[in-house]
């Protein structure tokens, strides 16, 4: 794990994991599915399961998110300065809790590739934003997808060979 970041507010402590990756990474819930990118997920998993190491609150994702590390790195407060530009930074990128507060705990849409949100508030179409019910759910499929590659793995089938996916590519 490169990066967990804590936030707490309210009476609850919000999770979020970032891995850098020295080339941009896109987390797609395809290749999730397709049991090609459970890194960041399998990630999550744990530090919920050790939450009490770091927390007396109670718990919630705030998200998984990829950080490109291809441009130079520089510090910086977090939340920025009102007046901060971003423009040239790296962002993260990955799925982010449909939560404007906790979007703000983020870094606010300035820090995040894919979520944005609209004038009234909620979230754009095209952010990469799931409910806590659905981050709840994803881990809950994650733990069974994990269940399954191990019994595939004990079962002998672990040969070295490119991976297809369902649709051919």
């Amino acid at each position: 794990i490169d990066r967990v970041d804590l936030a707490e507010s309210a009476g609850r402590a919000y999770l979020s994991v970032i891995d850098y990756k020295t080339n941009p990474q896109d987390l797609k819930l395809s290749d999730v599915w397709e049991g090609l990118a459970l890194q960041l997920l399998v990630y999550q998993a744990v530090l919920l399961e050790q939450a009490a190491q770091f927390t007396k609150l109670p718990v919630t994702v705030a998200g998984v998110f990829y950080f490109g590390i291809q441009q130079s790195m520089e510090r910086v407060p977090n939340p920025p300065p009102p007046n901060q530009s971003r423009k040239d930074a790296g962002l993260l990128d990955g799925l982010a809790l449909a939560d404007a507060k906790v979007l703000e705990l983020l870094g606010g849409t300035d820090f995040l590739r894919r979520a944005k949100l609209k004038n009234d508030g909620t979230f754009t179409k095209t952010s990469r934003v799931a409910d806590a019910m659905q981050m709840s759910e994803l881990l809950t499929w994650l733990r069974g997808k994990l269940l399954e590659l191990a019994g595939k793995i004990l079962a002998g089938n672990a040969s070295v060979r490119p991976y297809r996916k369902s649709n051919g590519q």
